[in-house]
């Protein structure tokens, strides 16, 4: 009997321990999957309005998370013409996460410093900076308005600090916004030129959001590529422990070949040169036409968009669709 009794021991720790094996296995195995919708197009507003609720019909029929992304500019078109957007956007705060991000005409966008803050002291810059992150900007002169804007709007609208910023700075400019984004209550910066960054990894005193893959799936257009055939290429070699999976769009994807903001605040549509200020480009019926998808390429974009959630959500042993509020829980 007391043999019997050790051979029964002996036996359960063997299957606790290949239980155990199992679930470190499964574990590691899993991919954490964040989709970024990246809202930047004042240029056609009502496209950009259209193409946020598909996006969010998309998730929620699918129950797969978002982060979503918003300038100034778009937070002033959201909430002012168009306020239905943002109440789905806060309707459930558990799938869809909303961040800030900056574009032009903004001074401090990578390469569009026609304000001249790499001349300013460093108290100079902040207090200018700051002044962005607290006002609405100009579309037409690129400077700040006396109206409520930026960061600090965008806290006080959806009642929490975005987690995550995406200045797109360099420098000290960089250097100095991330400061103000972080005193704001902001978690995560974006940081570019950084390969693959890791969960915890810091910058100016914010987390990076960590990415060990990134897939610009808007570049899959027309390539006939299936969603586990894109996954299965973009993770390829790669690793990490947790592993992130970065799925990035903008919603111009949807309906332009480039972001028509550039055709104004550009001389050129190779953005060669800053066009202002003031920025007053008007875009051309010619410009225009060589601008917009044609309606297939729309239908396959949007139909190449919803496979991948669609795939996401299938295969729960391979992937967690996960937003910026999982993130912040993460660290």
């Amino acid at each position: 009997m007391k043999k019997l009794v050790v051979i029964m021991f002996i036996l359960f720790l063997i299957l606790l321990t290949a239980c155990s094996s199992e679930n470190n296995n499964t574990k590691e195995n899993i991919k954490y999957v964040t989709f970024t919708l990246n809202t930047h197009d004042w240029v056609y507003p009502e496209k950009s309005v259209e193409t946020v609720e598909k996006i969010l019909d998309i998730h929620e029929k699918y129950n797969v998370k978002l982060d979503i992304y918003l300038t100034d500019p778009m937070i002033q078109l959201y909430t002012k013409e168009h306020p239905e957007v943002m109440k789905r956007l806060l309707k459930d705060s558990n799938l869809v996460a909303i961040n800030y991000h900056v574009r032009p005409p903004s001074p401090y966008y990578e390469n569009f410093d026609w304000l001249g803050l790499s001349k300013m002291d460093d108290n100079i810059l902040y207090n200018t900076l700051l002044d962005y992150e607290e006002h609405e900007i100009d579309l037409s002169t690129g400077k700040t308005t006396t109206n409520p804007g930026g960061y600090e709007y965008l806290k006080e609208i959806i009642g929490y600090p975005p987690i995550i910023t995406s200045p797109l700075a360099a420098g000290n400019i960089e250097k100095e916004i991330n400061k103000i984004f972080k005193e704001k209550g902001a978690t995560f910066t974006i940081a570019h030129g950084i390969d693959s960054p890791s969960l915890g990894q810091k910058k100016d005193g914010l987390y990076i959001k960590p990415e060990t893959a990134d897939i610009l799936l808007y570049e899959y257009l027309g390539a006939g590529e299936s969603s586990a055939e894109i996954m299965k290429n973009e993770t390829k070699g790669e690793s990490g422990d947790p592993f992130f999976v970065a799925i990035k769009m903008h919603e111009n994807n949807f309906y332009s070949n480039t972001a028509p903001w550039r055709l104004i605040v550009y001389k050129d549509e190779k953005s060669h040169g800053i066009a202002g200020p003031p920025f007053n480009h008007v875009i051309t019926d010619e410009e225009e036409a060589g601008l917009l998808h044609t309606d297939q390429e729309s239908e396959e974009m949007w139909q190449m968009y919803e496979d991948m959630v669609k795939y996401v959500s299938k295969h729960p042993e391979q992937f967690k669709s996960i937003n910026a509020f999982d993130l912040k829980e993460m660290i």
